[in-house]
């Protein structure tokens, strides 16, 4: 339920993804990370990269997700609503040179809400879909034999039941093509393209190559949007 502030609206518990790009803190690296980032905004771009290098992007995540799907890539939107950069002091164990290694380091958090899905469900039924599924802690393909049991849905006939369980699935299906651009956004675009020009800089410059990038994730993230309402739609609080 949305409480109203003057100007304002609440909507609270919205389940989302929160991911986070740990790499090195180098100068020769922000433009290109500047322009990913930049460019992730442009469904059009990241279409356009991910079809012109579908076998690479295809064999760089293989270990993440076993199919390529071109669904995913045609049907892309806007994934990426906004992202934040800050700097931390870094310190990690090598075991290459059995040291501890100090290092800037440099952070991208973007949080992730699945958008634009469309379902006959109620809007708190959806809600609850949506957050059952990306709390998940199995594959996400095995969720639909497990809907029944973590959102319990009663309808008083068997017609509407299976209207119900109808729109559950096809809200699922949804799901799970969000859940796929998010990945390839993430590592089939941003990850990779940082990585490329790595490469191509550290050959260029003959500097070492960094050894990893880490990206975090957490599928059990809560949004709580105060969100500003046309003057018209404000109501007026009485005191």
């Amino acid at each position: 339920m949305r409480t109203m502030f003057p100007g304002y609206e609440f909507h609270p518990g919205e389940a989302s993804v929160f991911v986070e790009i740990y790499l090195p803190k180098k100068s020769r690296f922000q433009r290109e990370l500047y322009n990913a980032l930049t460019d992730a905004f442009d469904p059009a771009k990241v279409r356009a990269h991910l079809g012109q290098h579908e076998a690479r992007v295809r064999e760089f995540m293989k270990d993440y997700y076993k199919e390529f799907l071109p669904e995913a890539v045609e049907t892309m939107g806007r994934v990426m609503d906004g992202y934040s950069l800050y700097e931390v002091d870094g310190v990690f164990y090598d075991e290459a040179s059995k040291m501890v290694i100090e290092e800037r380091t440099q952070v991208v958090r973007i949080m992730f809400r699945p958008t634009g899905l469309t379902s006959d469900l109620t809007p708190d039924l959806k809600k609850r879909v949506i957050r059952e599924y990306l709390r998940f802690t199995g594959k996400t393909e095995e969720f639909p034999d497990e809907v029944g049991d973590r959102v319990p849905i009663k309808s008083e006939d068997k017609q509407g039941q299976l209207l119900i369980d109808q729109q559950v699935q096809l809200l699922i299906q949804q799901l799970r093509l969000w859940e796929c651009q998010v990945a390839m956004l993430v590592f089939g675009y941003i990850v990779y393209k940082i990585c490329t020009k790595m490469r191509e800089l550290n050959e260029m410059m003959g500097v070492i190559e960094e050894d990893s990038i880490w990206v975090a994730s957490l599928w059990n993230l809560v949004i709580n949007r105060v969100v500003r309402v046309p003057a018209e739609r404000t109501e007026t609080l009485s005191t």
